[in-house]
């Protein structure tokens, strides 16, 4: 069966530059790439998502995401 998440984000600070959250959000300074994204969506029966950006993003950040959505689909 076909079971779509309607979005997910990844995220790398390092590569992808992204302004500092506030402490409390600090959690999310972690890196989320494909590999853990795949985690848990095989955990949860998941075959399929979209891929999307959170911030405004420059066209270097993009790229990024165009990479990672090439290299996983």
């Amino acid at each position: 069966m076909l079971v779509i998440d309607s979005h997910h984000h990844l995220w790398d600070w390092d590569i992808l530059g992204l302004p500092d959250f506030p402490p409390e959000m600090e959690i999310l300074k972690a890196a989320h790439l494909p590999q853990d994204f795949k985690k848990e969506i095989d955990a949860v029966g998941v075959t399929a998502s979209v891929l999307v950006g959170g911030y405004p993003l420059s066209y270097s950040q993009h790229q990024w995401y165009f990479e990672i959505g090439r290299a996983h689909v």
